[in-house]
């Protein structure tokens, strides 16, 4: 037997029934995928970020810096003429603390700095001397060696810049006479015989120092 087998022609518009079919078709199945992925993505907890309260702290204060004006404290000594003597050796193994300013004896000491006279004192190295604290009491000026005190000078006396508070000497156990000179700061307690001293050179020579309050150092 016999088979005969017909195909029937594949018309234009059979083939455009075809591709709209298959466009139905590859729609249906995107829209399914987008659906599978949004649910999948509902179904993923998000990361929770802890939450923080951010505090904005101000910047540290900064040091609060002073300057003072100098004058050399022996009158009729330039700044040139001055030496820096700081860190001299002296005997007992001690270093010098302070500035020697060479002066014939009764030359007047001046006060290097507006002030007052916190100390009137007499003592077996630095013989006749006066300590002065600066007009902002940030600073101690010491004086020693003097052959005396000027006039009714006495403590708690306020001082001006320039004014003669004493005359050079060799009190104590100075061999010769100058003024031994020294700038220091006050102790935490205030006591004027523990100031600490640093050089003082600097400041004389430039007529200015500037010296920082929150640490109570001075510096060059």
């Amino acid at each position: 037997m016999r088979v005969a087998l017909r195909f029937a022609p594949y018309s234009s518009r059979d083939s455009q029934l075809a591709m709209k079919a298959e466009s139905k078709v590859a729609a249906v199945t995107a829209l399914c995928l987008v659906g599978v992925g949004a649910c999948s993505l509902l179904s993923i907890e998000a990361p929770q970020e802890p939450f923080q309260i951010m505090v904005l702290q101000p910047p540290p204060a900064m040091p609060s810096v002073s300057a003072a004006e100098l004058v050399v404290p022996v009158q009729g000594v330039a700044r040139a003429k001055l030496v820096d003597s700081w860190g001299a050796p002296r005997d007992g193994g001690r270093s010098h603390m302070g500035i020697d300013i060479m002066a014939p004896k009764g030359t007047p000491v001046r006060a290097t700095a507006d002030g007052k006279i916190i100390k009137l004192d007499d003592s077996d190295r630095g013989g006749i001397t006066i300590y002065q604290t600066s007009a902002d009491g940030r600073l101690i000026f010491y004086y020693a060696h003097l052959d005396r005190y000027a006039g009714q000078l006495k403590e708690d006396q306020l001082v001006e810049q320039g004014q003669t508070i004493g005359y050079v000497g060799k009190s104590g156990n100075a061999p010769v006479p100058h003024l031994h000179f020294e700038i220091q700061t006050p102790s935490q307690d205030e006591k004027w015989w523990q100031g600490k001293a640093f050089n003082p050179y600097p400041g004389l020579k430039a007529g200015r120092l500037t010296y920082v309050h929150a640490s109570a150092e001075a510096s060059k």
